[in-house]
């Protein structure tokens, strides 16, 4: 056993050897990425004139769609092949789709038709994509819009001086539906966001008077007040684009972004100035005449939960804002000169180190409460446009800086000098801690406005240009070519380029390879993914070849004891004690015991059998034996000593005693009438062993002879149970008569039924004729009137005391009954069935019976 404990230490030792140089190879020998993110592409769009992208998404798939406005001709496939759109005349909106390796799908355009001769101002401003990848876009447009890019004309027509519209396409591109909010007001959509269930959200601003029901059948009129700027409305649309609810509120207050949580709770963040009435118990104040930061949360519901102000002595905005689903919300946005990033206390102060700086807050998405605040600056603009996080709330942002800025929000220093306005992207941790910074620009004005993030954390960003810029990709230097005024970008920026290697192996089962499964048989399938020091995976396959340990079972039978081959003597079966011999290639050899001890048995012979048995010493035994025994020797010559248990059953002679009333037919099969002590069975028992029974058999017939005298019958049985019965009324039982005698109350015919022993035999009818109504005097003064009644009867007692009165049915049921009647008039009724009954007066110890018809 000594050599198997040291045969498993030694295996878990190679197995961590071999992890740490495998860790080591992926950091030193094999194409580790180990430069920070790196951009694996950037696509440029433009012509002549002016183009922009301003809002971008990605699918579950890795499909990249954006959105904005173009002008003139453009070649909308950044590939050799080209997809040309034209706008009909000022800015048109796009849409387009990317593959992951940012390769064209799709590209759409929409604007006013040029048949109508009018310059458009079309832009699709944010675009957001449901759990089935259908995609939705909102921005603003003006005049006569076609809103169907390549099928059926689906035109939408504004109604004051800029209307919005909220078009959902298929993930092909195909129209489904557009919507637009109405009425004689400006309206201008800052954001969309899609819930889980297919829902859609949108916040923005407005003026005058505003319908916000798409459907053009019904009216939400909501009109802002005058002379106090843009009002703010939050509106939910279900899936197919009809109104669930609108949520404004009035005075200056201006949203740029809005994000949905995992329980449909709705999160707002922008700016406003003076005082935000919420309801009639919460509402904001700013600092002073300039513009501070809010943070509104709403429920599910459109219904107010919360709000938080950042206030500062200069002029603060929100720029966007992300809720994860581990209920925390992460808000970017810009601030000059000092600002408090904690709504509460205590202040958290930070100043600008230039004209604006970047602020990051994370706050508690149950109350809002203030979990840390971070800014980065330098001495020119910068601007923070958008950000997301990953699964585990890293924090991406990306916008837009000048000359010199220092990222880092900590002590630690990250410097990145521009020469214009540049575009940069960057990663803090869940605490904001600084990870890293990445920037591209050229000498014209260059900014990013949007980013979304796949599950492999991979960044896009879309935004524009304005000059020729040069980057570094993971293929090499690139260049990105400046078409006129500003182009598109889309870029997709890889945190983490993943590395494979091939851990080629020859080794003896059993094998713990670095997943931390042992290995019995060869196997070149298998991976593990090993995370460097910059978080990006390396993914190790294993090829492995097993020389197979030698495993075999020595089957053993011995008598008593055996010393194996490991030297140690068994006394007992055995199958799990193992050895391990060690083959000419270097692998064990294991062999398991799988051993039968044969013992010399003591054993007993339980025997049961009649008169005598004949055992296998060669006695014939008569009587019980629990004290014989006999010796025999087995193959293995192991003595078996077996002892006999012998139970001696002998013929037996016995009695069946009965008692009957008439007859009994016994177990031979006869019926028998008389006593009888003679008859005799004989049974035989599995031993076959004879049993002799005798009958004695007693015939106690029942007497039901019954003995009349006058009105009195006497049943000639005694000691038995009796019930008199009616023989007038179908043998029916007469209640309470249970004694051997009885006495009738009224004429009739009678019988009595006895039960004796179990038997049960019922008398002849004997008719009494005889029973007197006759008047006894003292009774003379009773009158008993109505008679025949229907039921109430009255009896005149005179000067009768203690007068008991009972009634009798014919069949000497008691159905009325009265005691200690005093009074000389007595009224009563008798609920019963039309017919003859008895009335039965005591008195002073005297019985007087009356005759009573009810009918």
């Amino acid at each position: 056993m000594d050599n198997i404990t040291d045969s498993s230490q030694l295996t878990k030792n190679k197995y961590l050897m071999k992890k740490i140089i495998i860790i080591i190879l992926f950091l030193n020998g094999w194409n580790v990425f180990s430069q920070g993110p790196t951009y694996d592409w950037i696509k440029g769009i433009g012509t002549t004139g002016d183009q922009r992208g301003n809002s971008i998404a990605v699918d579950n798939q890795g499909n990249v769609y954006t959105t904005g406005y173009f002008s003139n001709t453009v070649d909308f496939d950044p590939g050799l092949d080209s997809l040309y759109l034209s706008a009909n005349g000022g800015y048109n909106i796009f849409v387009q789709k990317y593959d992951s390796l940012g390769n064209l799908l799709w590209a759409k355009g929409i604007g006013n038709p040029s048949t109508y001769g009018n310059l458009s101002t079309d832009e699709g401003n944010s675009i957001a994509l449901d759990n089935n990848n259908n995609v939705y876009v909102t921005g603003r447009f003006t005049g006569y819009v076609d809103f169907n890019p390549g099928g059926i004309p689906n035109y939408l027509q504004s109604n004051g001086s800029m209307d919005n519209f909220i078009l959902k396409l298929n993930p092909l591109g195909q129209f489904v539906w557009v919507k637009k909010n109405g009425g004689v007001a400006t309206i201008i959509i800052q954001d969309i966001e899609c819930d889980k269930v297919g829902n859609t959200y949108l916040t923005g601003r407005f003026s005058g008077n505003a319908d916000f029901d798409p459907d053009p059948n019904a009216t939400n009129n909501v009109s802002s007040t005058v002379g106090s700027g843009y009002d703010i409305f939050i509106q939910k649309l279900n899936p197919l684009g009809q109104l669930v609810w609108v949520t404004t509120y009035t005075g200056d207050i201006q949203p740029q972004s809005l994000s949905v949580d995992s329980l449909l709770n709705v999160y707002i963040t922008g700016r406003y100035r003076f005082t935000i009435q919420f309801d009639n118990n919460n509402s904001i104040t700013s600092n002073n005449s300039s513009y501070d930061v809010f943070v509104l949360k709403l429920s599910s519901a459109g219904l107010y939960s919360w709000a938080q102000t950042i206030s500062g002595t200069g002029m603060d905005m929100g720029t966007d804002i992300f809720a994860t689903n581990s209920g925390n919300v992460y808000i970017s946005g810009t601030f000059t000169d000092t600002i408090d990033l904690n709504p509460q206390v205590p202040i958290d102060l930070h100043y600008s180190n230039g004209y604006s700086d970047i602020f990051f807050q994370k706050l508690n998405a149950i109350n809002g409460n203030f979990i840390w605040g971070k800014t980065i600056g330098g001495i020119q603009n910068e601007l923070a446009s958008y950000i997301v996080t990953d699964n585990n709330e890293n924090l991406y942002i990306t916008g837009t800086f000048r000359h010199t800025v220092d990222f880092n929000p900590g002590i630690g220093v990250s410097l990145q000098g521009g020469s214009g306005l540049e575009i940069f992207t960057e990663k803090l941790n869940s605490s904001g801690d600084f990870e890293w910074v990445k920037t591209f620009g050229g000498t014209g004005g260059d900014y990013s406005k949007s980013i979304a993030i796949d599950s492999a954390c991979n960044l896009y960003c879309t935004g524009a240009y304005g000059n020729t810029i040069s980057y570094s990709t993971n293929n090499g230097s690139m260049s990105l070519t400046h078409y006129g005024q500003t182009d598109i970008f889309v870029s997709k920026l890889e945190q983490c380029k993943t590395t494979t290697g091939v851990d080629q192996l020859q080794e003896c089962a059993p094998f713990l390879w670095i997943d931390g499964i042992t290995y019995m048989t060869s196997n070149y399938t298998a991976t593990d993914t090993l995370i460097n020091a910059l978080g990006c995976d390396s993914i190790v396959t294993l090829n492995l070849t097993i020389i197979n340990n030698s495993l075999g079972v020595d089957v053993q039978t011995a008598c008593n004891s055996m010393t194996w081959i490991d030297g140690i003597t068994y006394t007992t079966s055995n199958n799990t004690a193992m050895d391990t011999l060690t083959n000419a290639l270097g692998c064990d050899s294991i062999v398991t015991l799988n051993l039968t001890i044969l013992n010399s048995s003591l054993g007993v012979d339980v025997q049961t059998a009649c008169d005598s048995l004949t055992w296998i010493d060669g006695i014939t035994y008569t009587t019980n034996n629990n004290t014989a025994i006999h010796t025999l020797s087995n193959a293995l010559g192991c003595d078996s000593v077996v002892t006999l248990n012998l139970t001696i059953i002998n013929s037996k002679i016995g009695m069946d005693v009965q008692t009957v009333c008439d007859s009994l037919t016994w177990i031979d099969g006869i019926t028998y009438t008389t006593n009888n002590n003679t008859a005799t069975h004989t049974l035989t028992n599995t031993l076959g062993c004879d049993s002799v029974v005798t009958l004695n058999l007693t015939v106690d017939p029942i007497d039901n002879s019954v003995l009349q005298t006058g009105i009195t019958l006497f049943a000639n049985e005694s000691g038995a149970s009796y019930q008199w019965l009616d023989c007038n009324n179908n043998n029916s039982i007469i209640s309470g008569e249970t004694s051997q005698t009885y006495t009738a109350t009224l004429n009739g015919s009678y019988a009595v039924e006895i039960t004796e022993n179990g038997c049960i035999d019922t008398s002849s009818c004997f008719f009494i004729t005889n029973v007197s109504l006759e008047k006894d005097p003292f009774f003379n003064q009773v009158v008993i009137y109505p008679s025949p009644s229907q039921g109430l009867i009255n009896i005149d007692l005179g000067s009768l005391k203690n007068v008991s009165l009972k009634v009798y049915s014919s069949t000497g049921q008691l159905i009325y009954n009265d005691e200690n009647i005093n009074i000389p008039s007595y009224q009563f009724e008798v609920k019963a069935s039309n017919g003859v009954y008895l009335i039965e007066l005591n008195s002073n110890k005297k019985k007087q019976k009356y005759k009573l018809i009810l009918e």
